[in-house]
């Protein structure tokens, strides 16, 4: 049976959770009820309200994360999803917390990442359901609320007391399927300062995992001002570093100061950490940087790859730091999936890709850290098609409609036969 998506209904859903502000960090005030912040308890309700409206069975998890479900069975396919975002930033041309439709698709913060494809896997789910289609496990979306920050309470929230998914996929990334994920470290590197005017401030990038694209310093009374490009912190070459373009103008001025110490360690080499591996090699994205006469401090996101030891990766970057007289703290480390390419939820999602797009490209390995590493045999697939534009963390998020019409087949097609 063909099944058929509700596009009017879908877009209806969707205009409403993207007006709901869930940015993470800054989405309202945090209580007991909300402890990720009022905006996105309220997007978690809202997916909530929806799955039951389509008579599914549903549960918040104290503000952290929920879950809807339907059918009957002892084993569990899980689709692991989240409603948070990352800041919209400037830039826009199109209202970032509104669902504007053009002729060629939608644009609103969160339409691809990952409110969209979150919505359009309940619609599958819903579709499916009408068809009274036959399911051998039950399917359970899980909605988390904090993945853009990398912490990730909300699934260690759901593990303490929830059913763990027999096998599932994240819906989340890049097709086709992801069967590895880099290693992902967060680092913070400080330095008391020294050698540097007495009126200095550096403020640069607000998201660890974006690459920053404004970076501003007053020296002396004067303002210096850096433009860059954003994207997503695990492809920092598809941006444009704020941070470096200024720093490498106040090196020059200040060429002793633990401030030109500190920006000399941006890129691997310099970090002891040029490392690669068959299919993937290191990221680095020095994303947040403050700076005064007293201090400087500069944050992280960096991606190392699957087959690496993190633990020798951490000793490197703490020793890179130690030489130039500065001090590295690890405050968030997760470890590298790999989920082997012969599996048979890699294989099975690798053929429906396949026979839905025509597109005979093998599994792959990212940079980016998805929910996929949440739980085991788990892996990212979707929603982002190969030719399509990367505007996840960018300003003017956007996605196609005939990306959401081969995603709906696709995601669909997956929950049958998985």
């Amino acid at each position: 049976m063909n099944l058929t998506l509700n596009k009017q209904e879908f877009l209806h859903d969707l205009e409403k959770l993207i007006s709901i502000n869930s940015v993470n960090g800054n989405c309202g005030d945090v209580t007991e009820k909300a402890p990720l912040g009022k905006g996105i308890n309220n997007a978690i309700d809202a997916f909530l309200e929806i799955g039951s409206r389509f008579g599914f069975k549903t549960k918040n998890l104290d503000g952290y994360c929920g879950y809807i479900e339907m059918g009957e069975g002892e084993e569990m396919l899980g689709i692991i999803v989240h409603t948070d975002t990352v800041e919209a930033g400037d830039g826009w041309t199109y209202p970032p917390f509104e669902c504007t439709q053009t002729d060629d698709g939608i644009y609103g913060r969160g339409v691809i990442d990952d409110k969209g494809p979150a919505l359009l896997a309940l619609y599958c789910m819903k579709a499916i359901a009408d068809s009274c289609e036959s399911l051998s496990k039950r399917v359970r979306l899980i909605i988390g609320g904090d993945e853009e920050a990398g912490s990730w309470h909300c699934l260690n929230r759901y593990k303490k007391t929830e059913e763990l998914p027999t096998i599932a996929f994240s819906p989340d990334a890049d097709y086709p399927v992801v069967f590895g994920e880099k290693g992902l470290l967060r680092v913070k590197i400080y330095g008391k300062e020294k050698n540097i005017a007495p009126d200095f401030t550096f403020e640069g990038g607000k998201v660890i995992n974006v690459v920053p694209d404004e970076a501003t310093a007053f020296i002396d009374g004067k303002r210096l001002h850096a433009k860059g490009k954003a994207a997503h912190g695990s492809m920092p070459e598809k941006g444009d570093n704020a941070i470096l373009k200024l720093a490498e103008e106040i090196r020059a001025l200040y060429p002793e100061s633990t401030f030109a110490a500190l920006t000399s360690l941006t890129t691997p080499q310099a970090l002891g950490i040029d490392i690669s591996d068959d299919v993937t090699k290191i990221s680095v994205n020095p994303s947040v940087l403050i700076a005064d006469n007293e201090k400087c401090e500069l944050s992280y996101d960096i991606r190392y790859p699957i087959t690496a030891d993190g633990e020798k990766v951490i000793e490197n970057i703490k020793k890179a730091a130690a030489d130039k007289g500065l001090t590295a703290d690890i405050f968030f480390h997760e470890t590298p999936l790999y989920v082997p390419r012969d599996s048979h939820l890699v294989k099975t999602l690798s053929q429906i890709y396949t026979e839905r797009t025509g597109d005979t490209a093998p599994p792959v390995a990212i940079g980016g850290g998805t929910y996929a590493k949440a739980f085991k045999n788990c892996v990212a697939f979707g929603a982002m098609l190969p030719d399509e534009p990367e505007t996840m963390h960018a300003p003017d998020e956007f996605w196609s409609w005939r990306s959401i019409d081969i995603n709906f087949d696709i995601i669909c097609e997956a929950i049958k036969r998985l």
